[in-house]
């Protein structure tokens, strides 16, 4: 649907990003401009590979772990979010068939308003999408903490969550 299109084109825009970046870093450490100026001598293809193994092979282990890693959480979080979705759904079955045969009284609106209270990110008092987009977020941001390529990341947790 257009709100996936539109997620996969921003991972692939942060991933160019990344990778301009990265060839920014490598180009100024090694005085080069590009891979096309410094090798314009007519040089055969096997100093080609080497000078485009020289030049990329940093921007590949980065995106690479970036990606497995992200991979990894996201397909972890896939399966820990169908476990606790079905426990949750065994749990409501259960208090609510405790409540229809009158062994326990539950206040439903009660605890509607104690965990909408705490899921309300942004104090609007409703939860609502951008409650949900703030906690997504929030999940995002630890999970990428400190990692060498966030885009590479990224694209790896939406891989996992779709493929998990």
């Amino acid at each position: 649907d257009a709100t996936t299109r539109r997620t996969k084109f921003s991972v692939l825009k942060m991933a160019d990003k990344e990778a301009e970046r990265v060839a920014r870093m490598m180009s100024q450490e090694d005085g080069s401009s590009s891979l096309v100026e410094s090798n314009s001598g007519g040089s055969s293809s096997d100093e080609v590979l080497d000078l485009a193994i020289k030049n990329f092979s940093p921007l590949v282990s980065q995106l690479g772990a970036g990606g497995v890693t992200g991979f990894a959480c996201g397909y972890a979080a896939k399966k820990i979010g169908k476990a606790a979705a079905f426990t949750l759904g065994v749990v409501f079955m259960g208090v609510q068939a405790a409540a229809y045969k009158g062994y326990i009284q539950v206040d439903w609106r009660k605890m509607e308003r104690d965990v909408g209270f705490a899921l309300d990110q942004n104090g609007d008092g409703k939860l609502d999408q951008k409650d949900m987009e703030l906690i997504a977020r929030k999940a995002l941001d630890i999970a990428k903490f400190n990692m060498p390529s966030s885009a590479g990341f990224t694209a790896g947790l939406l891989l996992g969550l779709t493929r998990g």
